[in-house]
């Protein structure tokens, strides 16, 4: 990922150090970081929601804005401009005014969502702890279940899709 035209205050940058304004401090355990188009920055986190960097200042969103869980572990921006975030409570898709939300009742495989991936196609993929889904732009689908395999190193990733990518004969791998 490459930011561009990119200014940050010194204020939201230093690491390890508490800063004098509190609101423009980006929450401790970020997660996932992305620029958007409009060159905005956007960084989920673990307990905090996400929060949006526009270069006039930082903004929250949490459950009280609309996300289904201040637990923000992936995001990515479709065609259209649009932000999906994955949460700790299934998948929320900001227009930029309104989050629209989607869980297990929609066809996710899991409300626990580990990373998304746009094919070349325009396909949304949607890795879970639970299995692998797809949003076609209607609906949601399970494509691979996952059952639990003991790891002994960590037992929170034994059922959890970590990657998702294309390869050049546009396979995909997971």
């Amino acid at each position: 990922m490459v930011f561009t035209n990119l200014s940050v205050p010194d204020s939201i940058t230093g690491i390890g150090r508490q800063p004098t304004d509190t609101s423009q401090q980006i929450g401790e355990y970020v997660v996932e970081t992305v620029q958007a188009s409009d060159g905005s920055l956007w960084f989920g986190t673990l307990s905090y929601g996400v929060a949006r960097y526009d270069l006039t200042g930082l903004k929250y969103f949490t459950e009280d804005d609309g996300l289904p869980s201040n637990r923000v572990s992936c995001m990515v921006e479709d065609a259209k401009g649009n932000l999906w975030f994955g949460t700790g409570n299934g998948v929320s898709k900001f227009d930029g005014k309104t989050f629209t939300n989607y869980s297990e009742k929609d066809g996710i495989s899991s409300n626990l969502i580990s990373n998304f991936f746009f094919d070349s196609k325009g396909i949304l993929w949607i890795g879970t702890w639970g299995g692998l889904c797809i949003y076609d732009g209607e609906k949601f689908s399970l494509t691979h279940s996952i059952s639990s395999h003991e790891t002994p190193i960590n037992q929170d990733t034994k059922d959890w899709i970590t990657d998702i990518m294309e390869t050049k004969r546009k396979y995909l791998d997971w």
